[in-house]
């Protein structure tokens, strides 16, 4: 006859029910903080050695419940709380302990970063600081620890650009590349990791990769835009921000650098009327907006150099021209601008 199962711990207990409020429909983050302050009073009764791991994950969660209630600064002391409570980390300390004791320095410097006055040298330690305990983790066996490293050194690579630090080019860009190259075997299989990936992209992109050569910069522009529409396919939305944001940067490469190839890129782009290919991220009109303004612009440039340059040049904007044209014609006009009152 097999023995019951434990009863959890009343601070386990606790840390469920606030979990469960927070995960309501709606949300109901007051109880679930309520629940968390439960959870922190019983620790000291809780049994066994994980109640570090288990203080940390009941600050965590604790300051996930504030940063929704818009509170960062609340959301920063928790999350601090979190990295107290799991006292000095080593490489030898529990996997558990070390995850939890990653992810809060993590979310730390988001919620750094986020402050009516951000506080950007700190984000950067506290990043710093992620990184250095999150690379200690089995990441090719577990995805969560290699989205969370992934997470750290594409905000860490961001933070640095935002900060403007000297000399940081370099390193935010061999952080993001590093990012990227963590997210290549997740970002199909799970969305989170898919939409990390398109934000490190954009970070990667702003590094320099829009100097970088053309063909650099529009295929991670457009291999980013690919990812977005695998996942559209399957139903899910919520990429239009940064699809268009990297439809701008793809365009605007190949309308100034390589605009024999623009047209081609618009008809990929474009919304179709089979589901053969989809742009569910944007409205259709948003879409012919830029793919209008991109070819407009490309069509002014040849017309400006078409007697420049030799031969074999003239002629490949001769026929560039005549593409972009076509599909000008074929996109419908600009709405009108509204009347004047």
């Amino acid at each position: 006859m097999s023995s019951p199962a434990p009863t959890p711990s009343p601070a386990v207990n606790a840390l469920q029910r606030g979990q469960a409020a927070a995960q309501a429909q709606p949300p109901r983050f007051p109880e679930a903080l309520s629940a968390y302050d439960e959870a922190i009073a019983a620790l000291p009764q809780h049994p066994g050695n994980d109640a570090p791991h288990l203080a940390g994950v009941i600050h965590l969660n604790r300051g996930h419940a504030f940063l929704a209630l818009g509170d960062t600064a609340s959301a920063a002391g928790a999350f601090q709380a979190a990295i107290d409570a799991a006292g000095a980390i080593h490489p030898s300390s529990p996997v558990l302990l070390r995850g939890s004791t990653g992810a809060a320095w993590l979310n730390l410097a988001g919620a750094l970063r986020g402050l009516p006055e951000p506080d950007l040298p700190a984000a950067i330690t506290a990043l710093d600081r992620a990184v250095e305990i999150l690379q200690t983790l089995p990441i090719d066996t577990e995805p969560v620890y290699r989205r969370n490293l992934a997470g750290a050194l594409g905000h860490r690579a961001d933070t640095r650009l935002v900060a403007q630090q000297a000399a940081a080019l370099e390193p935010a860009t061999a952080d993001a590349r590093r990012a990227l190259d963590l997210l290549t075997s997740l970002e199909k299989q799970d969305p989170a990791s898919a939409d990390l990936s398109l934000k490190v992209r954009l970070v990667l992109l702003a590094t320099g990769g829009r100097e970088a050569p053309a063909a650099v910069t529009t295929d991670l522009a457009e291999e980013g835009i690919a990812l977005a529409r695998n996942w559209v396919q399957r139903g899910l939305v919520g990429f239009a921000g940064a699809v268009q944001q990297l439809l701008h940067i793809a365009a605007t490469c190949y309308q100034v650098r390589q605009p024999h190839f623009l047209a081609e890129f618009w008809r990929e782009h474009l919304p179709a009327p089979t589901p053969a290919a989809p742009n569910a991220w944007l409205p259709d009109e948003t879409v012919q907006a830029m793919a209008r303004e991109s070819l407009s612009f490309a069509w002014h440039a040849l017309q400006d150099r078409r007697l420049v340059g030799d031969s074999a040049a003239q002629t490949r904007d001769a026929e560039a021209l005549q593409e972009i044209s076509a599909l000008l014609a074929e996109l419908p006009p600009a709405p009108a601008a509204p009347a004047a009152s």
